[in-house]
């Protein structure tokens, strides 16, 4: 629980480690003007099923390895602060409910709300390697998503005295040897302090900043998994995945068209541009509408798993990367949400573009952030 702080002009580098892929860039922030991309790079996982347990950590580390090798030579900025952003698989996240009281009145400081969390990610961490088989594990990031004082909500609770403080804690949870794998690998190229931090909770403040509402469900597809999270009156507060995400889609395809990776983007690029030849788009519609039957039964199941605990809304905002973007959303449309009677039976589905996000961000000259079709289906070869 930080007090405020004015920001200076520094450089950071940004890393983001996905079920299927990492991204890294190197970005300008300052004061008064918004980041400035200045150099990005990115790294494909291989396609074929993901390995499990430490051959899956293996492959990960190596492409971070990959990643930061291609951005150094990109650019010579040295970076004073680094930022690693988690994607599923690699975190386990947790809303915690932290309730602090006294019979007198006390002020609320930075202090008593750092010791507080820190003593709830202690406990949270002991009682996970409970039953965890002997792992250890890593509290890494804690944010705070909403402050109530006397049981009412505030912006900030620093300064303000009560006799009762509640604050609702995101908590991402990590394997000790797998973060410490991935603080080796960065630190072969950069050194500067390591902060974590979950994909959803980028995720979740990112919505917050694009979205006119107060509640909606939030889903990400990611490469290997779609993350379904619930957004209530601007708390976050709850989550369910699916292991269905875009390299399912592609290996589908992959395997019933029989061709390479390169040759199956092609044949999927074709069709969604209305240039395939109509025996071609015939196949892989059949394909497709398989995929679409497996996809969504996913989809249903976090529904119904979230809706045990909650009351959901009828909004849902997508992310998804821009190529397969357009499939996904058309699948989601097609869902007959009110079969479950746990959702509306036409809700509001938005996808949540890169155009967007542009307003946010500057991009140095050269800089490109879309995806480049040939250059994936290279890194899958």
């Amino acid at each position: 629980m930080a007090s405020a702080k004015k920001t200076s002009s520094y450089c950071a580098l940004i890393v983001y480690i996905g079920s299927g892929s990492v991204s890294s860039c190197l970005a300008q922030f300052t004061s008064k003007n918004k980041p400035l991309i200045i150099a990005s790079s990115q790294t494909q996982m291989p396609i074929e099923e993901p390995e499990t347990g430490n051959m899956y950590v293996k492959r990960m580390i190596s492409a971070i390895g990959k990643c930061l090798e291609e951005l150094t030579k990109k650019s010579g900025v040295v970076p004073t602060k680094i930022y690693v952003s988690l994607g599923s698989p690699w975190f386990t996240g947790q809303t915690r409910i932290i309730h602090y009281a006294k019979k007198s009145p006390f002020t609320i400081t930075a202090k008593l709300g750092d010791e507080l969390i820190e003593t709830d990610k202690a406990r949270l961490v002991a009682e996970l390697e409970e039953i965890s088989d002997g792992e250890t594990l890593d509290a890494l990031d804690s944010t705070i998503i909403e402050s109530k004082v006397n049981g009412y909500s505030v912006p900030s609770p620093l300064g303000l005295r009560g006799r009762e403080l509640t604050m609702t804690v995101y908590v991402s949870i990590m394997p000790k040897n797998v973060s410490g794998e991935v603080r080796h690998a960065i630190e072969h190229y950069y050194r500067a302090q390591i902060g974590f931090f979950s994909e959803q909770i980028a995720s979740y403040s990112a919505s917050r900043s694009l979205t006119n509402k107060n509640s909606y469900l939030l889903l990400a597809v990611g490469d290997e998994s779609s993350e379904l999270s619930l957004v209530t009156n601007n708390v976050l507060k709850g989550n369910a995945h699916f292991p269905l995400g875009k390299f399912f889609l592609l290996r589908t395809l992959m395997s019933e068209l029989k061709q390479n990776p390169i040759e199956t983007i092609s044949v999927l690029t074709l069709c969604r541009d209305g240039r395939a030849h109509k025996k071609v788009v015939s196949s892989v519609n059949k394909i497709l509408e398989k995929i679409e039957s497996d996809w969504k039964l996913g989809l249903a199941n976090a529904i119904e798993m979230l809706s045990e605990s909650f009351v959901l809304p009828s909004s849902i905002y997508m992310i998804a990367t821009k190529d397969t973007a357009g499939w996904f959303v058309k699948m989601a449309e097609r869902e007959e949400f009110g079969r479950t009677a746990k959702l509306a039976q036409n809700p509001e589905i938005v996808l949540l573009s890169e155009d967007h996000f542009s307003p946010f961000l500057d991009l140095a000259a050269g800089i490109d952030m879309d995806t480049n079709y040939q250059k994936y289906g290279e890194e899958f070869s």
